[in-house]
This record gives structure tokens, C-alpha cells and sequence, in this order.
């Protein structure tokens, strides 16, 4: 992380690492570790968004609940407004989980189906007291559900009778319940058609200028992330491979996996050509994650370094991180 900037963070994570045990055979007794989250390091500034990239299993979700603390990680450091909220326990604990807030990917699953949707956004009000009477939370929940673009009388409908993107605002209003300052959006769109996910996506760039809030946005979808993302982080095997403005990522990735992954967003226009990077084979077992760079069994620029030794995220102009020995 480059130093000048830690001091201007909302959220700063150091060396952030999680493995869990996992059995390696039915009829065996052994267990080995995933290494899910691998001293992942980065920063997000007040009010910006940061997009986090990478394939399915890269550990985005794992990184997302570490953040929350939904999960404990095995050693690391999460600085929140100056604090270290991995020290927090008690009071300040439950003060500061106030601030960071998280929209989960299923909006059907994350919401209780025995409870109205008034009731799922007024729980974290009524937990951490913020309204003195029934009637007053009702208030703020009206409230809420206006922001999020919804009709008063959903306070008394149950979650099967909405839509999948109105489910998904609920779950955006129940994030904005306690005022955060940072919210963990985990895939929030990815479940939803594509015409409905552009109305949740402005709704997110809308509240996020009206609440002036920051948002650690989690896809898979490039094009989303390059709307929305003020700048863009890649995960590889649980790694950050690269950190850059969205602009500047867009138009020049330098780390190998990034370009691959840019080469493989579809074009809409057939006639546009592209230079294809092809990525042979598939991601190794985050159980054995390979020597060197983790990348490099499948990188086309390989050469000797990247085989033994592991590459350092270091700058590369202009508020840019890469970890790659080629730079």
C-alpha cells in the first residue's frame, strides 16, 4: 500500500490472511488448509468506491465477511476509521459494526421469510436502539423504503411478494438502517436480470452521493465493476494481483490474469476486434497453491523469477499496484 495514502483511509487492511481445515478424503482423519484470504493488503478512501474483481473461488466473499467480521481471520490487521477493529470487543464493537454495513448476493436468502419486510429493515434499529417507540421506527422505515425506491405499504408485505431486484432493495434499505459509513456490497447484482441490475446499480451510485457512503463493491462482471468502481483491485488465489483507477485499468492492465480477464468481457459490436490473451488450464487448489507467483503456471510471459519467487504489490505510477515481476 503506498504509505502517503494510509493516513487518508476509511478502511485500511494489512496482511489480512484466513485459512480453514478442510478433510482431504472421507475415510481419512488429516486435514489440510486452504489458504482462502493470503495476506491481502489495501485501502479504500472516504466516500470512494473500490471494486473487487476475480473468478469464483478467489476469496472475494471470504474477504467481504472477514471485513464484517463475520469470520475471524488468523492474523492480520483491519484499521476502521483510525481504530483497529480487530482489538474491539464488546460496546466498542457493536459501536463501530454499526458504521459497516453489508448487502449479501441472494436478496432471497438473506431475507427472513416469516418476517415483513418492516420488520427485517426495523431489527437493527430496534437492536441497537435508535428510535425511542414503535411508531418512530415505522417512521424511519418508510423513510427507508422511500430512498430505496419502494411504496409505504411494502412495510407490511412478506419477502415472497416482492420481485428479486425489490428483495435486493430491501436489503439495501435494512444496510442503510444504522447510517453506516462503509458498505460491503457482495455480489449484489449478480442474481438479478440484466435491466434490473442497471436500476440497483444507479440506486447504489444515487445513495451513495446523497449519503456521501463508500462501498467495497464485490462482482465477478467486469462491465459492472468498470460503471460503478472508482478503482478496481484483482484477486487471484486469494491474493490482490492488482490495484488501479478504473480508467487506467481498463485501458492498460499490466498484470497478465487482469488482461486475461479483460479479453474475455464480450464486445457488443462485432466488428470491434481485440487482442485475446488465452489463459490455458484452470486455477490450482487453493490448498496447494503453487511456489513463486501464483499465477505463474498459467501466465504466457512466465520466466524464471515468477516460478520461485513471490512478487510484492508495489507501486506502478499514478495510485497503481501490481504484483508481477515484469514490472
Amino acid at each position: 500500500m503506498l504509505k502517503e495514502n494510509i493516513d487518508n483511509n476509511l478502511l485500511e487492511v494489512r496482511n489480512l490472511k484466513k485459512y480453514f481445515p478442510v478433510q482431504t478424503s472421507f475415510f481419512s482423519s488429516s486435514r489440510e488448509l486452504v489458504h482462502a484470504v493470503d495476506g491481502v493488503s489495501f485501502g479504500i478512501k472516504p466516500g470512494e468506491t473500490l471494486g473487487l474483481a476475480g473468478e469464483s473461488g478467489c476469496g472475494k466473499s471470504t474477504l467481504a465477511r472477514l471485513i464484517l467480521r463475520l469470520v475471524e481471520p488468523d492474523s492480520g490487521e483491519i484499521i476502521f476509521a483510525g481504530e483497529d477493529f480487530l482489538k474491539k470487543r464488546g460496546q466498542e464493537l457493536r459501536r463501530l459494526r454499526r458504521k459497516i454495513q453489508i448487502v449479501f448476493q441472494d436478496p432471497q436468502s438473506s431475507l427472513n421469510p416469516r418476517m415483513k419486510a418492516g420488520e427485517i429493515i426495523s431489527e437493527p434499529i430496534q437492536i441497537h436502539s435508535l428510535a425511542p417507540s414503535r411508531a418512530a421506527r415505522k417512521e424511519i422505515v418508510i423513510e427507508l423504503l422511500r430512498q430505496v425506491g419502494l411504496p409505504p405499504d411494502s412495510y407490511s408485505r412478506y419477502p415472497h411478494e416482492f420481485s428479486g431486484g425489490q428483495r435486493q432493495r430491501i436489503g439495501i434499505a435494512r444496510a442503510l438502517a444504522l447510517n453506516p459509513e462503509l458498505i460491503v456490497a457482495d455480489e449484489p447484482v449478480s442474481s438479478l436480470d440484466v435491466s434490473i441490475q442497471a436500476q440497483i446499480l444507479n440506486l447504489f451510485s444515487d445513495l451513495k452521493t446523497r449519503k456521501n457512503l463508500t462501498y467495497l463493491f464485490i462482482s465477478h462482471d467486469l462491465r459492472v465493476l468498470s460503471w460503478i468502481s472508482d478503482r478496481i483491485a484483482v484477486m487471484y488465489l486469494g491474493e490482490m494481483t492488482e490495484i488501479a483507477p478504473t480508467q487506467e485499468l481498463i485501458n492498460k492492465p499490466l498484470h497478465p490474469y487482469t488482461q486475461a480477464l479483460f479479453a474475455a468481457v464480450p464486445i457488443p459490436d462485432p466488428a470491434t476486434q481485440r487482442k485475446k490473451l488465452l489463459v490455458p488450464g484452470e486455477p490450482p487448489s487453493p490448498i496447494h497453491p503453487p511456489s513463486g507467483c501464483r499465477f505463474h503456471p498459467r501466465c504466457p510471459f512466465v520466466f524464471a523469477p515468477c516460478k520461485d519467487t513471490p512478487p510484492p504489490l508495489k507501486p506502478a505510477g499514478n495510485d497503481r499496484l501490481v504484483s508481477c515481476h515484469l514490472y
